[in-house]
């Protein structure tokens, strides 16, 4: 037997599929299932050599790195993609609903760390597995993990739904140590844009919302746009508040062009 086990289970179920009558396989001629075999053959190794997209995906995801962090004593939960020194680093923080593993399972994590940027994934006091922080106020707290984690250097942060309460005071504060502000639809942009009204912030901005948010309405974009410099506004088609998971790939492309021009 010539054939491996697996090759000829495999032809046996490709005739018996095929063929309504035993004797036209009998009848067949010698080229013919010759020819046959060859392109099951051809057909086979193709399937086991090439990875799936989900098994390319995975292998590439395993490469996150997971921690914990004392921020103003407080356990923070981290995840981390791409390398430190790298030329640029982004921080990911999240909605009330989800965590920094929405991070990795959207394939952010991996996004960027393949485009040689450090991507750093962060679960805010009290949620995921971060503990509570203890008297410490939202800007106190960003203070503190930027120092942290990228040692003072400037970050691109992105700020989804409640992290807004972090990142628009933390933004006002230090303008400076934020090398761009990708705002998805954030909470708090009322009270933000009105307390800066007179002094607009000087942080490259990409907006992101989605066209039916209703939690955040698209209004609220257009009130950030008065106070900060607004680079673009991304308005994601179909899309509800968390923008970003009706349309990864649009969403994915949008940071990276954002990131590579500031």
């Amino acid at each position: 037997q010539w054939l491996p086990t697996s090759l000829s289970s495999l032809v046996g179920k490709l005739i018996a599929s095929t063929c309504w009558e035993k004797s036209w396989v009998i009848k067949m001629a010698p080229f013919q299932a010759l020819a046959l075999l060859l392109l099951v053959f051809a057909a086979s190794a193709s399937q086991q050599l090439e990875p799936t997209k989900a098994e390319s995906f995975a292998s590439t995801v395993t490469a996150v790195r997971t921690s914990e962090i004392d921020v103003g004593g407080s356990k923070v939960h981290v995840l981390e993609g791409g390398e430190e020194g790298a030329p640029k680093s982004v921080l990911l923080l999240h909605g009330a609903s989800f965590s920094s593993e929405t991070w990795r399972t959207l394939g952010t994590l991996d996004v960027l760390a393949s485009a040689g940027y450090r991507a750093v994934a962060v679960d805010l006091p009290g949620y995921g597995s971060s503990e509570r922080s203890s008297g410490q106020s939202p800007v106190e707290f960003m203070e503190k993990l930027v120092t942290a984690e990228f040692g003072g250097e400037p970050v691109f942060v992105v700020s989804p739904s409640m992290s807004g309460t972090f990142s628009l005071p933390y933004i006002s504060k230090h303008a400076s140590s934020v090398s761009g502000f990708v705002a998805c639809a954030p909470v708090g942009i009322s009270q933000f844009a009105s307390s800066l009204h007179e002094t607009p912030v000087d942080v490259p901005t990409l907006l992101v919302w989605g066209e039916n948010d209703r939690v955040v309405p698209i209004a609220n974009a257009d009130m950030l746009e008065q106070v900060v410099s607004v680079s673009k506004k991304v308005v994601i088609p179909g899309a509800d508040h968390p923008s970003y998971l009706a349309n990864p790939n649009m969403f994915h492309k949008e940071l990276l062009n954002f990131i590579a021009s500031h």
